[in-house]
């Protein structure tokens, strides 16, 4: 096909064999200078629709599953059914108790099922860290459930129920000062008994990718520390109270930035990316108006991010 062009070409133009070539490389630029573009064009906002399409239907995904983990929760007209609560402990209640109290099946068999891979409840808080455990619920049953409010109080009951014995050979095991949890090293870390090269190191890892512990709470959310651990952790250390953790600013913040933080999943991310770009935020609230940002999440999220608003300057 390409020799008998080059003929056609040469017979109509009465030129040579190496301008007939450069005829054609020519002819085939200005195909692609016509075509290509708006071809690419369209290519660009069928991948833009998808993409929009995508973080639509995240959305709602999470909107319907919200619902299904609440189904047993609300009742037609929106009315809240009556439990029938009573003094629980979360580590150690069965399914039909769970049951008998009203509790959702499903949620009831969630819990049953994080105590089965190791997981604890530690304070009354961590509750809620079970998927479909809402605020709402969290609230009704917040003073039926056996477990102590803070971590502190944790500590507190913990030694509570040790022997003078055993008081004594804990205070002979630990420093009498305590640290400063968001300058201590894994050496500092490692002198409270139970915590190794590994959980040491964890420990200052979560740290810095959180940018410094808020609260000293936060310690019940590093992997692998168990109970008889934290309370003598949470006993040597603290946290200062005049310490602000590096922040991220959120205006115009990107995706990647914030998806580097622990608590910010890569949709969450995308979410407060695009939501910044979108308003003028004023403060750290303004992230309540985003529809699925829980009170629980921005409670964690809010001491790590600020609103830096550049001005105009006023002659």
């Amino acid at each position: 096909m390409l020799h008998r062009l080059r003929s056609r070409i040469r017979q109509y133009f009465t030129c040579s064999r190496k301008e007939a070539d450069g005829f054609i490389i020519l002819i085939f630029l200005l195909i692609i200078i016509l075509f290509v573009p708006p071809l690419l064009k369209r290519i660009f906002l069928v991948n833009n629709d998808i993409v929009n399409n995508r973080q639509l239907m995240d959305q709602w995904r999470e909107k319907v599953q919200s619902l299904i983990a609440m189904d047993t929760l609300m009742i037609p007209g929106g009315k809240v059914p009556d439990l029938k609560p009573f003094l629980f402990d979360p580590n150690t209640l069965s399914l039909q108790e769970f049951d008998s109290m009203g509790l959702n099946k499903r949620l009831s068999t969630t819990i049953l099922n994080y105590r089965e891979k190791g997981g604890r409840f530690r304070v009354k808080s961590d509750l809620k860290k079970i998927y479909g455990f809402t605020d709402e619920l969290f609230d009704m049953l917040y003073n039926y459930i056996d477990l102590p409010e803070t971590y502190t109080q944790l500590n507190k009951d913990y030694t509570a129920r040790q022997t003078p014995h055993e008081q004594t050979q804990r205070e002979e095991s630990s420093p009498l000062a305590q640290i400063d949890i968001n300058i201590a090293n894994a050496n500092d870390l490692k002198t409270i008994r139970g915590i190794g090269d590994v959980l040491s190191t964890r420990i200052v890892s979560f740290r810095d990718a959180l940018g410094g512990f808020s609260s000293i709470e936060q310690l019940g959310e590093v992997y692998g520390l168990n109970d008889t651990v934290l309370v003598l952790v949470v006993k040597q250390f603290f946290v200062a109270d005049d310490f602000t953790p590096m922040q991220i600013n959120l205006s115009g913040v990107s995706e990647e930035i914030l998806k580097k933080h622990p608590y910010v999943d890569y949709r969450m991310a995308r979410v407060i990316s695009s939501f910044s770009r979108q308003h003028q935020i004023q403060d750290v609230n303004d992230l309540k108006e985003i529809k699925i940002m829980t009170d629980s999440l921005f409670n964690k999220i809010a001491p790590y991010l600020y609103v830096s608003i550049l001005q105009d300057s006023v002659p």
